[in-house]
Parts: structure tokens; C-alpha cells; sequence
């Protein structure tokens, strides 16, 4: 049974982070200004008339542009296995409006029960008219259903997210919100004045009725410690705010007065009631060339309490040991004052952390790294924890196709336009989720397909508990198109035979993305969502050991082409396999395979000598997989 419901809500001021360390700073999460609702408005509800290949449109959930869910730092999409609710929370229109409303800042939230399939809108907002202000950006969300309900009436939506001042020109708020039942927030309030950053991870305890977020304390007058404070409420009648004395600044390497120490929240989570805080920070152990590394905090007693930080030693690791620095995403920016870092963490079953992030082989050898801290040698790392000082390190991904200069395509500086700003928060983005059973993991991350490609797409891995990493896999696959906002749910689903990841990247409208490279950041923009999906078991058959294969599409080659050109794919297990063509107003114009295959991999020769030249789609479907790419008919 769920515990008694909501009736005040804790509020917080918030201000952009800008933490120092090492003579470096943590970039400040950058936002688009408040707008009036002339500049913002549109008429009626906004139509989408184009499409996006194996993506499936949240209607009705448009959002005035891309910046409120620009930050890998948050967690706007949240997934119940026990109900099969998936949410995802963004800033929307208001119908009564007929537009976007004043502050362009009124969140919603959309529901899905089918894996992004369908979806439904609240029949309220998330703030439910409990706030004077609607500036609200950069929202999380969680699901609670620690009995694991699987009626709506049992289980409650939670919501956190920082808002502007009135007038704008930066942060003030910290606003939070609760729906009993997913039909509209039943719950809305925020905070007293205080100074806090901009990102809001939430999570939910597994076995109890506890909600937590956190958020960090800043005072650019520098009379106060970088301290991470903890919200924890388990009915929403009352929130607690918690300030651990093993998060406060001294555990950065600061004295809180003069030298701050820098924190990055990168993500909360909860394992047979244990809760878990990751953090990228400037730990004292200075480790490879110093200044930042991954950490832990955990609490056996629902937050009254915390360890020290755990601090991984990727150096001790044979596969990390040469990685002297976490990767700065951003490099050249004009100063080495500020320093792009990312990361996510997830719990195993085990009670063993998992915390991804980014590495670099810098060379420090060179004239400009003082300066520029010049271009490294990449990878993506999967650090797990054993039972000794030694963390398994597990390489995602890594090699040229990780350039730094991929996430900076919209042009900008750190004191330079608004499209330069809003994407360059995103970096790559990496994500980790795993199914509930602990068995599965999937990562997620924004790079090119390419070293010289000039376009973001959004990638995934998959690997069994027991195993490594496989091989990357494109899901996007657009190589005129750019993914820079995406998002991955943290929890997997699974049903007897697969493990499927839930994906969101962010376009503006298809047809103005479609027409040129750089659409404007401010056009009205929505979410799109992808379910991918996974074998559980390796598959063989008689034609020989396909144990290491896996779903894939394959870029067709030659590309452009004419007149004929080979698409190549993978399956994993028997399917019934479909692979269409269309052009890009959506209709179809081939079907070049619709019949159950085996496992293996297969050679399609697609013809268009009766095509017009052009851009066209093609989209394949084996089983639950659905995933498509683009080819150029060039006549």
C-alpha cells in the first residue's frame, strides 16, 4: 500500500555551477532566457508532418526548443519493469494557451505501457498550477513502486527540476512534484530561497517508499562549500533535506573557504534498499595527471548516514592503466579554465557499483596542452567494482571514432552564441542501464559514424553480466542528420527471449531537419522515442557458430549509388524479418524482404534503376529490432 499522500513540498534557489579545482572549473549548465508568449507562442497545436525512420513520435508533446532536456546530468525518462510505465518528463504546451506558455517552462509528462509504441500526455501539468512561475528546466523523473504494482492507482510518479528567476537571467528554484495514479501531478510546490546548481538526479528505493534527489550548494562569493545536499521524503507530507558531512566540500580536496573543491553528480540509484550517490569529483587521491575522478557514496539506513567516497583507480586497471585524465569533451575552447566532463552509474545485483565515463591519453608532451589540453586518444569505460581496491575496467568503445571536436558542430564558444550552448552540454552523453534481474547492461552515446563524419549519431552496446563489451551498434544511422540530445531509460526491459533498451533523442521538426544540416536550436522541438532490442542468449545454427552475432544493419554499399546497391544485416534467432524502402515523405517504395529468416547474416541487392535520384530510407524489422539508415540514389 502506498504511504499517505502529498501535501507540502521543500523549495530551493538555484544558480549555474561553476565549481574550481585545480585551476579548472565545471562548465555552468547553460539555458535559454525566459520568452514572452508572442516569441513562443504558436497557433493551436503543432504538427509534425514528416517522420524519423524506427522512431516513434511522443504527439502532443512538443516543447518550445531543445535546450529543457540539454543536459546529460539529468534523468528525464524513467522505466517500471513491474508495470511496464515508461515516462518521460519535458517542458510542453499548454492547450488552454493554444501554445507554449510565458515562461516557455510549463513541464508535462508523457506515459507509455507498451515500450514507446503509443503514448499518452498528463491530463494536467506537472506543476498543476502550484507555482507562481512556470521557468521550469532540465526536469528527472522517477517511478515508485517498491511492491511492485502493476495498477496505476499504486504508484507514484516523482519529478524534481530547477527553475529560473522571474525575469530570468538565472536559476532561482528548485521545484518538485508527485502524481499518485499517472493521470496529472497531484502535488506541486518548491523551496525557499538557497543557492543550488542546476542538475536534479532522482532516484527511488527499491524496497521502501523513499524518494531522493540531490542537488549542490553554491555561493559564487565563494563564503561557502561546494556541499551536496540530499531531499528525501517518503509520502511528500514532509521533505527532508540532508547535508552529509561525507559530501561536503573537504571531500573534494577544498577547504570550503578559500580553495573549492569541484563535484559532479552523475547519478543516484538504489539496491535491496541501499542507496548509492556516483560523482565525478576532485578527490585528494589525485590520480593520472589529478584533478578529477569517479567516486561513490553510500547509505544503508535510507540516507541518514553516508560513507566516504569510494574513488575508482583506473590506473590499477591493465586495461585503463595508460588513461592519465577523465576526458574533457570540449577542448580548444578558448581557455583551460572550464572542463566538460560526463559520466552515469548503476547498481548490479551484487551490491557492486558500475560508473561509465570517458578517458583520455593526453599527451603532455605537447607545446599546447597547458594551454589547450590537446586533442587525446578516447575511450568509453565501464568501471565495476570488486571486492578490492581493483575495478574491473571494461573498454565500450574507443579509437578515432571518439573525437573531441564531434560535439561542438553548432559552432559557439563558451561566452559565444545560444546554438553553440545548448548542444555542447550534451558532449557524448554516455548512459548505463541494466534490466532488473541484474543480468543485462546496455550503454549509451552520442559520436559520429565516422572520422570524418560531421554528424552526431546515437550508439549503443550490449553485454551479457558475465561478458565484455560487444560491438558498437549505430542506432540512429543518419548520416545527414544530428543526434546531440539523447536520453536512455536506466531500466531495461526483457520479455522470455530479448532485452530491450528504450532510447530518446530530440529533433525539431522532421521536415526542417531534413532540409538543412543546422536547424535553429529555438524551433519548436519533440521527443522521439526507440525501443532496441537484444537476445538474451547467444544463438547458433547449422551453417556454423554465431554465438558473437547480435541484430545489426549495416550502412548499404556502395553509397550514393546507381543504379542497384547491397544491404547488408545481421539476426541473432529465427525472425520474422521485414525490410522496406521509403522515400523521405514516408511512402513506401520497395519491399525487399518479408518472410521468417534463421540466424546469420544476409546480402539484399536493392535495385532503383525506376527511382527518381534522391534520399532515401531504408528500415528494418526482425522480431522485436527495428532499426534504419539512409542511402543516395545519384543519377
Amino acid at each position: 500500500m502506498h504511504k499517505k499522500l502529498f501535501t507540502v513540498l521543500v523549495v530551493a534557489l538555484l544558480l549555474p555551477t561553476l565549481f574550481f579545482a585545480q585551476n579548472m572549473k565545471k562548465a555552468p549548465l547553460k539555458y535559454d532566457a525566459p520568452a514572452s508568449a508572442t516569441e513562443r507562442s504558436v497557433t493551436g497545436t503543432h504538427e509534425v508532418t514528416g517522420s524519423i525512420p524506427g522512431f516513434t513520435l511522443l504527439a502532443d508533446n512538443g516543447m518550445p526548443n531543445v535546450y529543457g532536456p540539454a543536459s546529460a546530468e539529468i534523468n528525464p525518462v524513467s522505466y517500471d519493469p513491474a508495470s511496464n510505465l515508461l515516462v518521460v518528463v519535458h517542458r510542453g504546451m499548454t492547450e488552454a494557451q493554444g501554445g507554449y506558455s510565458a515562461g516557455s517552462g510549463e513541464l508535462w509528462y508523457a506515459y507509455s505501457t507498451d515500450l514507446g509504441a503509443t503514448w499518452s500526455r498528463s491530463e494536467t501539468s506537472v506543476q498543476n498550477g502550484q507555482t507562481a512561475e512556470i521557468l521550469a528546466r532540465y526536469p528527472s523523473s522517477a517511478i515508485l513502486n517498491p511492491e511492485e504494482q502493476d495498477v496505476f492507482d499504486d504508484i507514484i510518479v516523482s519529478f524534481a527540476w530547477p527553475e529560473l528567476l522571474p525575469g530570468g537571467g538565472s536559476f532561482g528554484y528548485l521545484g518538485y512534484a508527485a502524481d499518485l495514479g499517472v493521470d496529472g501531478s497531484d502535488f506541486a510546490a518548491t523551496t525557499d530561497e538557497e543557492k543550488y546548481s542546476t542538475a536534479t538526479p532522482m532516484w527511488t528505493s527499491d524496497n521502501d517508499y523513499y524518494v531522493f534527489w540531490t542537488n549542490t550548494l553554491y555561493d559564487p562569493d565563494a563564503s561557502t562549500p561546494a556541499d551536496i545536499h540530499l531531499f528525501r521524503t517518503t509520502d511528500y507530507s514532509e521533505v527532508e533535506v540532508i547535508e552529509p558531512e561525507q559530501w561536503k566540500d573537504a571531500a573534494f580536496g577544498g577547504d570550503g573557504v578559500s580553495d573549492f573543491g569541484g563535484s559532479n553528480i552523475i547519478g543516484g540509484a538504489s539496491q535491496d534498499g541501499v542507496q548509492y550517490l556516483a560523482v565525478l569529483g576532485t578527490f585528494p587521491e589525485l590520480i593520472g595527471l589529478g584533478g578529477w575522478e569517479p567516486g561513490y557514496s553510500k547509505s544503508t539506513d535510507n540516507g541518514d548516514t553516508w560513507s566516504e567516497f569510494k574513488v575508482v583507480d583506473w590506473t590499477l586497471s591493465e586495461a585503463t592503466a595508460e588513461y592519465n585524465g577523465i576526458w574533457n569533451y570540449f577542448k580548444n575552447n578558448g581557455t583551460p579554465a572550464y572542463i566538460f566532463y560526463q559520466g552515469d552509474m548503476n547498481v548490479g545485483n551484487d551490491g557492486m557499483v558500475h560508473i561509465v565515463t570517458g578517458m583520455s591519453i593526453l599527451d603532455t608532451n605537447d607545446a599546447d596542452f597547458s594551454t589547450t589540453w590537446s586533442k587525446g586518444y578516447n575511450a568509453l569505460v565501464e568501471y565495476v567494482e570488486t571486492d578490492s581496491d581493483v575495478w574491473d575496467a571494461k573498454i565500450i568503445c574507443e579509437g578515432d571514432i571518439l573525437s573531441d571536436s564531434t560535439f561542438t558542430q553548432y559552432g559557439g564558444t563558451i561566452s559565444g552564441d545560444a546554438e553553440g550552448l545548448g548542444l555542447h552540454q550534451m558532449g557524448y552523453s554516455v548512459y548505463l542501464a541494466k534490466d532488473k534481474a541484474g543480468e543485462f547492461w546496455v550503454a549509451q552515446w552520442v559520436t559520429h559514424a565516422n572520422s570524418d563524419s560531421f554528424f552526431c549519431d546515437v550508439w549503443q552496446n550490449f553485454r551479457r553480466d558475465a561478458e565484455d563489451w560487444g560491438e558498437p551498434v549505430n542506432i540512429t544511422n543518419t548520416p545527414n542528420l544530428n543526434e546531440q540530445s539523447s536520453h536512455l531509460a536506466p531500466t531495461l526491459a526483457t520479455d522470455e527471449d530479448s532485452v530491450y533498451a528504450v532510447s530518446f533523442v530530440v529533433y525539431p521538426d522532421p521536415d526542417q531537419v531534413l532540409s538543412h544540416a543546422k536547424p535553429p536550436l529555438t524551433d519548436p522541438t519533440f521527443y522521439w522515442s526507440k525501443k532496441v532490442g537484444y537476445a538474451k542468449e547467444p544463438q547458433s545454427s547449422v551453417e556454423g557458430d554465431l554465438s558473437e552475432l547480435d541484430f545489426n544493419l549495416a550502412q548499404n554499399y556502395p553509397n550514393p549509388f546507381n543504379p542497384s546497391t547491397t544491404i547488408s544485416y545481421t539476426i541473432p534467432a529465427q525472425s520474422k524479418v521485414s525490410l522496406k524502402v521509403y522515400d523521405m515523405l514516408g511512402a513506401e517504395v520497395a519491399t525487399l524482404v518479408n518472410k521468417t529468416q534463421n540466424a546469420g547474416s544476409y546480402d539484399v541487392k536493392f535495385d532503383a534503376s525506376q527511382l527518381a535520384s534522391g534520399v532515401y530510407v531504408y528500415e528494418l524489422s526482425a522480431g522485436q529490432f527495428t532499426n534504419s539508415a539512409k542511402m543516395i540514389l545519384m543519377k
